[in-house]
């Protein structure tokens, strides 16, 4: 794990220090740990979402390929 050095409002440390005394969190760090986990989690799920929205934005803009281009023509018995 890589160490950061974050800062906190003072009610929102207030918050977290109840909140790991009330819910049994072994320390800051495990409830911080936790909270960042869903929250990237979270974004995850948002990117891919924007990621398949554009790929579909994407296939509706492109041109829809002619199956039977290639044997279209005249000379479609002669073949």
């Amino acid at each position: 794990m890589v160490p950061l050095k974050i800062q906190l409002p003072e009610a929102d440390l207030a918050f977290i220090e109840e909140a790991c005394s009330r819910f049994n969190y072994r320390s800051r760090s495990e409830y911080l740990r936790e909270a960042v986990q869903k929250k990237i989690e979270a974004d995850r799920a948002r990117l891919r979402e924007l990621k398949r929205q554009e790929a579909m934005k994407g296939y509706g803009r492109g041109r829809m390929e002619d199956a039977f281009e290639a044997i279209a023509g005249e000379d479609f018995e002669d073949r």
